[in-house]
């Protein structure tokens, strides 16, 4: 067992240590020649590239083109030598390929060195070695230069020279940092710069009085602290904290209390060499001023909100002037502008346009009218709203766009959408409601409609009529019938009502009369059945007798009572029922009704808070 198990680990070694290969061919398949594989499956005339053993079925090691055995090779593939094929010949041998144990080959040109002609000779580079190296280069690749020949020159492919200023003119390759130091007159790590004060090529001439560094008389490349120029001839502004530009002399830093880009205006109002005096002496307004090279106020260069600068006619400086008053808040722009818009009735940039007549608040920039006067209208407030709009607490009386009033009219007798109108005459106390001319308390005798526009049945009785359905409330004249007694009795049918008007006659006032106690009497018990009804209700003249058409479905009929009661009460409204022909009639009306189909809404009426009648309100069917 531990001999198998050794085998195993030994053959794993090989294979992952030469390369070898567990794939192999079949037998016979890889021998050499055409039938060359004898009966024992031997291949007789060896094997094809690639291959070995006795019957040719073992790989060789990947870059072998023969071999001896699984990790030795006899001969290797085009450009590879050693016993393991694992090294590859010089990139100038020619045909690519070298001695299998040395490497060694003819190279394909004299740019490569002799034996395995893997590197160029020397000043040449390249694939091919027929590069030529820089000309200070002792030798290169394609990216730098090994070494240089000479040690006054630096760089990855020599090409710069040392300063003059480094000892001995040598430098690092790499750095050009002067290895022995530097010269007199010059500083730096390259020693490529001259000392302050110094110029020309060899550093040893003096720059102008104000300079620190300079490359000639006339340009110098860095000031002294508190000069500029070309030539450092200018002081910086004295409010500069240490140095200003080389420029044009901008501050780099301002002193304590000094502002803007030259450092030359105080903070917080005030003036002076040392910012000490107060801008309010000079300018009340003013919020920031500068100060003149003697130290004296100069001018205002910032105002309050309020203000805002102006040069006046003879003087040489700005001063703070007012804001216009129509500016809202009184506040402008430093050229006098309105920032924040106009007061009510102004508009322009500076607020002095008068808006148009009757517009309270206009466009800022072209005076378009945003909002009229309370009692204007219209795209641009000419119109004027009505006078009989009503104006209350002096508020908006009518709409922008159509002058509707808002409010209703000032007086009752008007309606509209601009009370133009006046209400109906026969409304009573001649009201009618603002915006439909409906009548607000109903109509006077006569009249009925919402807007008591329409006049009541002829023959009516006393011309009166229900102020909504039109129907005739007392009953109508001799000759006619009907809701509105609008239907013309014909001769026939007054014939066959004349026997009910005869038969009533001949009773005698006496049978009428007991006939009207009898439904007194009867009224009084029904009244005492219905002692949880108040006593205080009214009838209202509206409630008598109403069209069906606008009264709910009843299903509550009427008895003879009930309709008795009704009947006698309504009539006895309107007529003096003690007289006998008045009698006479009152019960030719009843019966009239009991031969009519009528449906009722149970109601309960009150004669002078004595005699209740439990009857039912009565409709005549249409």
């Amino acid at each position: 067992m531990m001999g198998l198990t050794t085998s195993v680990l030994l053959i794993l070694v090989l294979v992952s240590q030469f390369g070898l290969s567990i794939q192999a061919c079949a037998e016979c398949a890889c021998c050499k020649g055409s039938f060359t594989c004898v009966s024992n499956k031997n291949c007789r005339d060896g094997c094809i590239d690639g291959y070995h053993g006795p019957k040719c079925t073992e790989e060789c090691l990947e870059n072998c083109k023969t071999c001896f055995n699984g990790y030795q090779c006899t001969e290797c593939k085009p450009g590879y030598y050693t016993d393991k094929c694992n090294l590859q010949c010089g990139k100038g041998c020619a045909n690519n390929t070298c001695s299998l144990l040395s490497g060694e080959c003819t190279c394909k040109s004299s740019y490569f060195t002799k034996g395995r002609c893997d590197t160029c000779v020397g000043l040449k580079y390249g694939d091919e070695c027929n590069e030529a190296c820089p000309s200070n280069c002792g030798t290169c690749t394609a990216t730098k230069c090994s070494w240089c020949i000479n040690t006054v020159f630096y760089g990855s492919y020599c090409q710069y020279r040392c300063s003059v200023g480094c000892v001995d003119g040598t430098c690092n390759k790499g750095t050009g940092h002067c290895m022995n130091g530097c010269k007199s007159g010059y500083i730096g790590d390259k020693c490529d710069t001259c000392s302050p004060g110094i110029y020309v090529n060899h550093c040893d001439l003096n720059c102008t009085e104000n300079c620190s560094a300079c490359v000639s008389a006339t340009n110098c490349t860095e000031c002294k602290t508190g000069f500029y120029g070309e030539i450092c001839t200018h002081a910086c502004p004295s409010g500069c904290y240490g140095n200003c530009s080389r420029t044009d002399g901008r501050c780099f830093e301002c002193k304590p209390g000094f502002v803007g880009e030259y450092c030359d205006l105080c903070r917080n109002g005030t003036y002076g060499l040392n910012c000490s005096k107060s801008c309010h002496e000079i300018d009340p307004h003013c919020q920031v001023c500068s100060t003149n090279e003697s130290g004296s106020y100069q001018s205002c260069t910032e105002c309050d909100s309020t203000h805002y600068l102006v040069i006046p006619f003879g003087y040489n400086y700005s001063i703070c002037t007012v804001c216009s008053r129509n500016c809202t808040d009184m506040v402008c722009d430093e050229a006098g502008l309105c920032t924040k818009g106009c007061v009510r009735g102004k508009w322009g940039v500076k607020c002095n346009t008068e808006c148009a007549r009757n517009c309270e608040v206009c466009d800022k920039t072209n005076g378009t009218c945003l909002k009229c006067n309370h009692n204007a209208f219209s795209h641009n407030c000419l119109q004027i709203c009505s006078a009989n709009c009503n104006n209350t607490d002096n508020g908006r009386v009518c709409t922008r766009d159509t002058g509707k009033c808002l409010h209703g009219c000032k007086s009752m007798t008007n309606y509209g959408e601009h009370c133009e109108n006046n209400c109906n005459k026969a409304c009573n106390n001649k009201s009618c409601d603002w915006e439909t001319g409906h009548c607000l308390y109903g109509c006077k005798d006569g009249f009925y409609g919402e807007k008591c526009d329409k006049k009541c049945s002829s023959q009516c009785v006393n011309a009166t009529c229900n102020k909504v359905t039109a129907a005739c409330i007392h009953g109508c004249v001799d000759g006619y019938e009907g809701l509105e007694c609008v239907l013309a009795i014909k001769g026939a049918d007054l014939e066959e009502k004349k026997p009910l008007v005869v038969f009533a006659g001949s009773a005698g006032a006496g049978v009428v009369v007991i006939v009207l106690l009898l439904i007194l009497v009867i009224c009084l018990i029904k009244r005492n059945r219905r002692q949880n009804l108040s006593s205080n209700t009214k009838c209202e003249e509206n409630d008598y007798v109403l069209d069906m058409k606008n009264i709910p479905n009843q299903t509550d009929e009427p008895g003879l009572l009930d309709i008795l009661c009704f009947t006698f009460y309504n009539y006895s409204l309107g007529h003096n029922i003690w007289q006998g022909t008045e009698l006479q009639f009152l019960l030719m009306k009843t019966i009239q009704r009991l031969w009519s189909g009528i449906s009722c809404l149970k109601k309960h009426f009150y004669i002078d808070n004595l005699l209740t009648c439990p009857v039912s309100l009565c409709y005549i069917h249409a």
